[in-house]
């Protein structure tokens, strides 16, 4: 007996392979991200506190 695919067996889908360069250039985009969004929030800080002198 031969194993076939019925019509409706899909083939399982073929692993993702993570290569290491992938992995370093998501943690060097997410780093970036982390660190803009910390300027802004320092930015929105002073403005705040300029704000709350005036």
């Amino acid at each position: 007996m031969s194993i076939a695919l019925n019509q409706n067996e899909k083939p399982p889908p073929p692993p993702i392979r993570r290569t290491p360069s992938m992995n370093t250039t998501c943690h060097q985009q997410q780093q970036q991200l982390s660190n803009g969004y910390m300027e802004l929030q320092t930015r929105l800080k002073a403005r705040l506190k300029r704000a709350e002198e005036i």
